[in-house]
């Protein structure tokens, strides 16, 4: 079984919020090895930073997120993390993105915005059948059967992988506990 890790953003709103969590879910397969938690600026450009830091202290073969950007617009830099310690991403995004609406919204709030855009362009997105239906892939550094199969190995109910589907539902009510 791959040491994976399930990389899920907490919630946060716009304007109030600087800081929110960043859920990091260490499984062998679907068995919860550890759980850690950063937190990181919405918008920021911290996220990968954390997630590389972990990567100093533990054992990853494989990352899995529901999406790139995450606390807004800061981003998990798949090439950056694939050249630094050449593990793969895999992304499971809910639908697919349109381009060029998510370009006009990085070109009006960001003077870096061909620096977010090009780590957005960066993974490859497509939509991909598996055995439990239909879903919106992003890969880089791994190929699109080997992530079916991965995907496939570690998901038990719907078509969400159990370490994102757990890293979700622990970042949402861990948000939740941190604001009351």
């Amino acid at each position: 079984m791959k040491r994976v890790m399930a990389i899920c953003g907490g919630g946060f709103r716009k304007n109030l919020n600087k800081n929110t969590i960043m859920i990091l879910l260490i499984t062998e397969g679907i068995m919860l090895r550890k759980l850690l938690i950063k937190y990181i600026e919405v918008d920021g450009f911290d996220a990968t930073d954390k997630i590389l830091e972990v990567m100093r202290k533990e054992s990853i073969e494989l990352i899995i997120s529901g999406s790139i950007p995450i606390a807004g617009f800061n981003l998990i830099n798949a090439k950056r993390i694939f050249d630094e310690k050449g593990i793969p991403s895999i992304f499971i995004l809910e639908k697919e993105p349109d381009m060029e609406a998510v370009k006009r919204a990085l070109m009006k709030h960001f003077e870096d915005w061909r620096r977010r855009l090009a780590i957005l362009e960066e993974v490859k997105i497509q939509r991909v059948q598996t055995l439990k239906g239909e879903i919106i892939l992003g890969t880089f550094g791994i190929d699109l059967e080997e992530s079916i199969r991965i995907i496939e190995s570690i998901t038990i109910f719907g078509k969400t992988p159990e370490p994102l589907r757990l890293a979700r539902m622990l970042a949402k009510s861990i948000t939740k506990f941190i604001k009351t």
